[in-house]
């Protein structure tokens, strides 16, 4: 055999599942010594097609085991059989893959070069394409990450001159009122976002900021846009795809609420005085 059939397969691997085609290919290559030199299966195997030898299946094999000290079970036992009687024995993907060779005519060594011919025309291509993806994703993140950062360099810049003052102020005291602190230049953004709603980038902000914990953020929302989000994630992120600037309602006035411990405190002063009038009287 002149053709080198030690990078290929023939085809012979190219529909099995992952696991099983790595399983016979590493069998396929194992090596063994013939003829003063060393080889692969899968290039003995052919070589003695070539010469005659015919895949056959022994069934119901057994012999005599000196460890055992008794015949083993009987199996199928696959074979490369010659003329004469005389035999190899194979494992069941040898077999396989000499049926394969026989029934694709791969004895014929030209019709091997011509599929070598093929299938290296055919793997180029396909490290020509995977290579051309790499590049269209390298280039597809590098464009999302500069738009990521033209899109922040605006929202601070939007941020650091927003001027509605009335929104501002409204979102200053529930904060306030609610956490006893903010941060001016992230309710900016936080605003510049809702305004700017129908803006793709500014929505997926929005809804990263929306989320089912950020509680007081939600009360802002409503009091800027007369809309009440849903307590969870499930109801709030659908509602607020479909939202545009046209659905705002308007602004909602923020009252701050009296706490309850203050009116119980209230209570429980004022009846400590009537008592002590009473008792004074």
């Amino acid at each position: 055999m002149n053709t080198n059939i030690k990078d290929t397969y023939l085809g012979f691997t190219d529909n099995l599942k992952p696991m099983q085609k790595v399983r016979a290919e590493k069998t396929l290559n194992n090596s063994i010594r013939y003829n003063n030199d060393i080889i692969t299966n899968k290039e003995f195997i052919l070589i003695k097609l070539q010469e005659g030898l015919i895949p056959v299946i022994e069934e119901d094999y057994s012999y005599y085991s000196s460890k055992l000290g008794c015949d083993t079970k009987p199996k199928s036992d696959y074979r490369l059989k010659d003329q004469d009687g005389s035999f190899y024995h194979i494992t069941k993907t040898e077999y396989n893959y000499a049926l394969y060779l026989l029934n694709n005519n791969f004895l014929d060594e030209q019709k091997v070069k011509e599929f070598i011919i093929v299938e290296n025309n055919r793997l180029l291509q396909l490290a020509q394409d995977e290579l051309n993806q790499k590049q269209q994703e390298k280039e597809r993140k590098e464009n999302l990450e500069r738009e990521k950062q033209e899109f922040d360099n605006w929202l601070i810049e939007q941020a650091k001159n927003y001027n509605n003052n009335d929104k501002l102020d409204i979102a200053k005291s529930i904060f306030l009122n609610v956490q006893g602190q903010y941060n001016e230049l992230m309710l900016c953004k936080f605003l510049v976002l809702i305004k700017n709603i129908d803006n793709p980038m500014c929505k997926d902000m929005l809804k990263s900021w929306l989320h089912n914990h950020n509680t007081t953020s939600k009360k802002v929302f409503y009091h800027i846009t007369g809309i009440k989000l849903p307590s969870t994630d499930k109801g709030t992120m659908p509602l607020l795809d479909s939202l545009s600037t046209a659905d705002f309602k308007g602004i909602i006035p923020y009252v701050k609420k009296q706490s309850n411990v203050t009116k119980i405190k209230k209570e429980v002063i004022t009846d400590t005085f009537y008592k002590l009038i009473r008792n004074d009287y």
